[in-house]
């Protein structure tokens, strides 16, 4: 390599950048991996062959959930070393970095990502360490020591069965995403809360309110009842809007009920392994209640109109013979030409505007925390342990040193 020796800056652009440019040989130590540079692992070995390539780690979850490597990167290993681009082997409690690209050694600190960002090259705080070596037969000996490392750390090959264990475990309950995770006590819950509205379904049954000085204008009780049952935004028992809305109410009710689990006295609550699948789901539902709201629109501006016309005709004569004073106390001139758009505007405002109304037509989806006091709550426990027999451990948890900024104080 054409770096000199000294400190370095360790982070997934640096190690990719060494493993790409060996020519030789490519060991790397390390409790875990991120995707990109298991990607960088597979497709050096690709163009180098089987034996060029050694990767040593931790197969746990540990390593994972504290943020030494991505889930996503020990699949990827996993991957590469059953096809036999490498081999894997396995170090439990490892905890050492070390890239080895032919004649270079990196040793490294490696960074917990639920503790704190990878560092920057930028930022000049160095957590490794280059030797370059360019003495004669300085390489080769460099080399022999690569060579014997996986008989001296990673003795032991890392089988698929115990990969594929430790990967369903972290799919079941996956890693928290680490930028939220960064506590003075780091705990990883397997639920969550969630907060799942379905609103404005009841729009059909509305009722807009006619102003009292115009529906006093008759005496004719026949015309107050008439007012009064076309004055509802959709008319009739069924309609495909209604149906649709009722089927949607229905799909709610089914989606909490297949994936919530209602825990008295504190709310709903999801396992974070069916999260994905929840989503997937809620998604699909969210989309139909946007599709639905385009047609509950045009059924809204067609009924608005319609109920619109009727009231104004049968509010005209009694508006026109005795107009209500607010009319005159704004100098509206009150005629039989006029008094049409003056009821029409009261209407409207009654109504509402169909944007306003709309808003109301939504779906809501909120996921908190599990808080670590509810979580240690006594009561709080055995309402979980009642209503989540299947899960024995609420969460885990272990100590974490809070993280800070660059130029602050200790």
């Amino acid at each position: 390599m054409s770096d000199s020796a000294g400190f370095r800056v360790a982070n997934d652009d640096c190690l990719v950048r060494m493993i790409e440019q060996a020519r030789q040989k490519v060991v790397m130590i390390a409790p875990g991996l991120t995707q990109r540079v298991a990607e960088a692992l597979r497709d050096r070995a690709a163009a180098l062959g089987a034996n060029a390539v050694t990767v040593i780690t931790d197969v746990s979850e540990i390593p994972y959930r504290i943020g030494f490597g991505e889930p996503a990167g020990l699949s990827t290993l996993r991957r590469a070393a059953n096809s036999g681009a490498f081999a894997l082997h396995d170090r439990p409690g490892l905890r050492l970095g070390m890239l080895v690209s032919d004649g270079s050694l990196l040793v490294f600190s490696p960074t917990p990502q639920a503790i704190e960002n990878q560092p920057e090259a930028a930022t000049g705080a160095p957590n490794a360490l280059l030797v370059s070596l360019d003495e004669p037969g300085a390489e080769q000996a460099l080399l022999s020591v690569a060579e014997a490392t996986p008989r001296e750390v990673g003795a032991r090959p890392a089988d698929e069965v115990s990969v594929r264990r430790v990967e369903k475990a972290l799919e079941e309950n996956p890693p928290k995403q680490f930028d939220v995770t960064r506590t003075e006590w780091v705990f990883n819950s397997v639920i969550e809360f969630v907060e799942f509205e379905f609103k404005g379904s009841e729009l059909p049954r509305k009722r807009a309110t006619l102003p009292p000085d115009l529906l006093n204008l008759t005496g004719d009780r026949a015309v107050k009842n008439l007012i009064s049952a076309t004055f509802r935004l959709l008319e009739g028992d069924s309609s495909p809007v209604r149906d649709g809305i009722e089927a949607l109410k229905s799909r709610k009710k089914q989606l909490a009920d297949r994936f919530l689990v209602s825990l008295p006295g504190h709310g709903a609550v999801i396992r974070r392994a069916a999260k994905k699948r929840f989503l997937d789901e809620f998604a699909a539902f969210e989309r139909d209640v946007d599709g639905l709201k385009q047609q509950l629109r045009s059924d809204l501006e067609a009924t608005m109109q319609t109920n619109v016309d009727q009231v104004v005709k049968a509010l005209l004569p009694g508006v026109v013979e005795r107009p209500p004073e607010r009319y005159l106390d704004l100098g509206c001139t009150v005629t039989i030409s006029s008094a049409p758009r003056l009821i029409e505007r009261d209407l409207r405002d009654a109504f509402g505007s169909i944007d306003e109304l709309l808003h109301r037509f939504r779906v809501e989806l909120r996921f908190k925390g599990v808080t670590y006091e509810s979580l240690h709550d006594p009561e709080f426990r055995r309402i979980a342990a009642e209503r989540l027999p299947d899960i024995e451990v609420l969460h885990e948890e272990h100590e974490a040193a809070r993280t800070r900024s660059p130029g602050t104080n200790p």
